[in-house]
């Protein structure tokens, strides 16, 4: 079984190929697992998340935790500068959160995580074996000096520095992740040198030659990525109340005080009333980790 990310309305498994491994699944959810992957492999997050009446976070959190992320989602940007090559960071879940006609709606206390990765590629060192004195002999390169660090943003403000952070606070319209990686190159130079090892009455008539440092010099490259998510908050204060106003031969009657936005399951002795305004589905993103 391989393991599954899903940030709310974002769903994350690793994958191997481009469609979608169905051999989590058994029996009759496979079969629809295989059927839906010929049609849409993002149909097949309906079969993992089933809670269609309430938004079930914990479900959603065990499933994103599991997952260790190495390599670039399809839609990371990848960045290079000199020896910082194929750098790459993405905001893999926001959570709690839903997404809404194209919003990503969030409550005043959230987590984050992101990951971000990136290769140090060295030049390929320079050999030469003419030995004519003061030409470059070799040339050798090599990392002095390497490191990263992790900040996170609400709107232009810098808020922590980890991948995984609890972010609390309002009047914000966006979350980034911003990656800063530094490196420096060192580069040895090395030159011929000439000298004689056979005199012959004051005239050098062999000589011999070492390849001798002669300078060293470096390169210093820094390279920041980013990625963000724009969110927009919302808290819904409302609490749905129901109140007795009745009760005789075993009936109850009451007012129930509700609001459009609140889902509402009203449990009795025998019978239960449930109001749902809104109907929960989870999409995948970040393939090829669905």
């Amino acid at each position: 079984m391989k393991p599954i990310i899903f940030f709310f309305l974002f769903l994350i498994i690793v994958s191997s190929s481009y469609a979608y491994d169905c051999s989590r699944f058994s029996g009759l959810d496979q079969e629809n697992c295989l059927a839906l992957n010929n049609i849409s492999e993002d149909l097949i997050a309906g079969i993992i998340y089933t809670n269609t009446s309430s938004p079930d976070y914990d479900f959603i959190s065990q499933y994103n935790n599991q997952i260790v992320v190495t390599t670039p989602p399809y839609d990371a940007a990848i960045n290079s500068s000199g020896i910082i090559q194929n750098a790459w960071i993405s905001i893999l879940t926001v959570s709690p959160s839903i997404k809404y006609n194209n919003t990503v709606f969030i409550p005043s206390t959230i987590n984050a995580r992101a990951e971000y990765k990136y290769n140090i590629i060295l030049p390929s060192n320079y050999h030469n074996n003419h030995e004519v004195d003061g030409q470059t002999c070799q040339i050798i390169y090599s990392k002095s000096s390497e490191e990263s660090s992790i900040e996170w943003y609400l709107d232009n403000n810098a808020y922590a520095s980890e991948k995984n952070v609890q972010i609390i606070g309002n009047e914000y319209s966006s979350i980034t992740a911003q990656a800063l990686i530094q490196s420096t190159l060192q580069t040895d130079t090395y030159a011929w040198r000439e000298y004689c090892i056979y005199w012959d009455n004051g005239v050098c008539t062999q000589y011999a030659y070492t390849c001798d440092l002669k300078s060293t010099t470096n390169t210093e490259y820094s390279l920041k990525i980013q990625d963000s998510v724009p969110v927009t908050q919302y808290n819904n204060s409302f609490t749905p109340e129901f109140s007795i106003i009745e009760q005789y031969s075993n009936t109850t009657k009451g007012i129930l005080t509700k609001d459009n936005s609140t889902n509402i399951l009203l449990h009795f002795n025998n019978s239960f009333y449930q109001y749902q305004a809104f109907s929960y589905n989870a999409n995948f993103s970040k393939k090829p980790y669905y």
